[in-house]
């Protein structure tokens, strides 16, 4: 039977189409910030000297861009800031329009618009975490700051050089806010008269003052949740007992670990890689994300009271590493007794791990290479050929 051929979904070629709008407003804001005479098929405005336009469709195109990757993932609020920022897009392209210019741009944003609204039931993932009432009123803070900067230097025109409408108002609050400074190359708009000059002190005040804010508010909880986090870990390890701790993650470590889950025995698995240990515990386990051969680490896996101590790293070395502090932390604690259990690859250290002290000492090469050995002699020894051989195993 054919199968039918399953086309990309409608929040798929939504997210597409914004991206690659944000690159095209991008490009053309910068080719209005670069070009010193634009060409007549671009559509941009005509005065080379208003460089606002540009500024404002490059940070239109951004947005659109990173906007692309939630509506990607289906995520309610990305549809929400698409159709708001569309809207913004659209009202300025009618501003455009009304004086002939802009008007394709105009046809396409309201488009999108109208896109965005039909299909609003494709974008329903919501955030696991709504904003906290300090971020909320960062957001506000923010956008009342830039209130402040366009109106106040609007108001105040006349003590101003090459500040003559909104646009200009608009462009100098931007410049002030995000601290590019005065001068003839960056901009020519300048306070010149005294009531200017505090005005723009102020914004100065306020820019400074909003970004530590909102700086403090965003990056806050989000440093507070992974503190918490990483507490709350290193506490439900402190209560676990009769556990196994297996350091280091690879391939014997993932046979160990389906073991380990079939029995229903517990573990806690120490990995020193970031990406791995987000990778683990995507798959449910309990990870503690630190170097295992350090002495601390295993007090923080609360080895003390597990059955086992695992050392499945990929290297000899490594392993011998945590055998050695292991036993020294079982020797060191009169109430430990767990079991060490080292992975040598080397068959020529086995003897010389195991003289550590270390409980067992197994290298799997070597007892693969055995039991191939062993299994070959024994159906050797049936007289079975290898076809009969295949067959069993296939039918098993």
């Amino acid at each position: 039977m054919r199968r039918r051929r399953r086309w990309p979904r409608a929040s798929t070629w939504i997210a597409l189409l914004t991206g690659l709008s944000g690159a095209a407003q991008v490009t053309l804001g910068v080719a209005r910030l670069v070009v010193p005479v634009v060409p007549a098929y671009l559509p941009l405005e005509n005065d080379s000297g208003d460089e606002v336009s540009g500024l404002v469709r490059i940070v239109f195109g951004v947005f659109l861009i990173l906007l692309a990757k939630g509506l990607m993932d289906r995520r309610r609020i990305a549809w929400v800031a698409a159709v708001a920022l569309s809207a913004a897009q659209a009202a300025v392209s009618l501003h455009q329009a009304l004086q002939g210019e802009g008007v394709v741009l105009l046809a396409g944003e309201l488009l999108s618009i109208a896109v965005l609204l039909v299909f609003h039931r494709r974008f329903s993932v919501r955030a696991a975490s709504r904003l906290s009432y300090g971020q909320v009123v960062a957001a506000i803070a923010v956008a009342l700051a830039l209130v402040y900067g366009i109106v106040g230097s609007w108001l105040l025109r006349d003590q101003f050089r090459n500040l003559d409408g909104w646009s200009d108002a608009v462009y100098f609050a931007l410049v002030t806010y995000i601290t590019l400074g005065y001068d003839d190359v960056v901009a020519d708009t300048v306070p010149v008269g005294s009531d200017a000059r505090w005005f723009v002190v102020s914004m100065f005040l306020i820019g400074v003052t909003l970004f530590i804010t909102a700086l403090s508010v965003t990056l806050g909880p989000i440093v507070e949740g992974r503190v918490k986090g990483v507490m709350s870990l290193v506490k439900r390890f402190q209560r676990l007992s009769g556990h196994v701790v297996l350091c280091g993650y690879s391939g014997v470590a993932a046979s160990v670990i389906d073991e380990l889950r079939d029995r229903g025995v517990m573990f806690v698995i120490v990995e020193d890689d970031e990406k791995v240990a987000q990778s683990l515990r995507g798959k449910g386990h309990d990870v503690l994300e630190s170097d295992p051969t350090l002495r601390e680490t295993l007090l923080e896996a609360n080895a003390v009271t597990a059955q086992a101590v695992i050392a499945a790293c990929d290297g000899d070395s490594t392993n011998t590493l945590v055998a050695v502090n292991a036993k020294d932390l079982r020797d060191a604690e009169p109430n430990a007794r767990f079991a060490i259990l080292a992975r040598i690859e080397d068959e020529e250290n086995v003897d010389k791990v195991r003289r550590l002290g270390v409980d067992q000492v197994i290298s799997p090469s070597t007892l693969g290479g055995r039991l191939l050995a062993e299994q070959a002699v024994k159906l050797g020894a049936r007289g079975q050929s290898p076809t009969s051989s295949s067959t069993v195993d296939s039918e098993n």
